[in-house]
């Protein structure tokens, strides 16, 4: 399948493991440039960027960062711009969902939840328009949902 994504540079958040690993892997596989974030833990976002170069002889970054803290997500975009020089699609994949039922959600827990999911999607879609408004470039935003199961079992 060609998704016309050759030489294009994404930034998948939350790019570590599961979906977001899934999707660099597929953008990778489509010819694009991968930048991977991750917040936690850096090896698995490696391994990927090493599995992309293998399998696919393509390109890929990992890069940390909190997508819930503004200066973070600066910086991400600052060193994703240094190696690749833009950014043309942004998959807010990032995201955060407590285990636990809701009667033993703490709000901290769900303050968090919303810095992650709500403001690191904004802090994110922010920072990747103000630099295709200067470069006066399109570009692509996808958001990927996870969702959250509310139980009283």
């Amino acid at each position: 399948m060609d998704m016309g994504l050759k030489d294009k540079v994404a930034l998948v958040t939350g790019a570590s493991q599961g979906l977001g690993k899934a999707m660099s892997l597929l953008l990778a596989g489509e010819g694009a440039k991968v930048a991977l974030n991750y917040r936690r833990n850096g090896e698995p976002a490696r391994e990927t960027v090493r599995e992309i170069e293998e399998t696919h002889s393509g390109e890929a970054i990992d890069v940390y960062a909190d997508v819930s803290q503004e200066k973070d997500v600066v910086e991400m975009f600052e060193k994703i711009d240094e190696r690749f020089g833009r950014i043309d699609i942004l998959i807010n994949n990032a995201a955060y969902c407590p285990t636990c039922q809701v009667a033993d959600m703490t709000e901290e827990m769900w303050s968090y939840t919303l810095r992650v999911n709500l403001t690191g999607t904004f802090l994110c879609s922010r920072e990747f328009v103000k630099r295709l408004l200067a470069r006066q470039q399109p570009g692509r935003i996808a958001v990927s949902y996870t969702h959250l199961t509310l139980s009283t079992n």
